[in-house]
């Protein structure tokens, strides 16, 4: 069964019902299933964003939450810890008022 244009929440008891019975909501953004982001480990990421830069040269949150099914949250924590570790994988740079993040070059 497909229902379009529905702008509501369920709650947990609802959600656990469907699911108990095979369905599932999808949400509209194309994220996948409501209120789950998709797991990735750290190579995952970094492969996937190998494959992103070979073609672009810069890369945003909303870009990023497209490119691996994941919510604003998580696209921002993935950045930030990107950004932070001690041998940085890519860099912020602020241009107007989105942020842009680019790829460290290999040494």
């Amino acid at each position: 069964m497909c229902i379009d244009s529905v702008g509501f929440t369920p709650d947990r008891q609802f959600l656990k019902q469907l699911h108990e019975h095979g369905y599932h909501f999808v949400n509209a953004t194309g994220r996948g299933r409501v209120g789950h982001s998709t797991e990735q480990s750290e190579e995952q990421v970094k492969m996937r964003l190998d494959q992103w830069f070979s073609s672009h040269e810069m890369l945003t949150c909303r870009q990023m939450m497209g490119l691996f099914g994941i919510t604003r949250y998580m696209a921002n924590k993935w950045l930030d810890s990107l950004c932070v570790t001690p041998s940085p994988y890519l860099y912020p740079k602020k241009i107007g008022g989105t942020v842009c993040y680019y790829r460290h070059t290999k040494k």
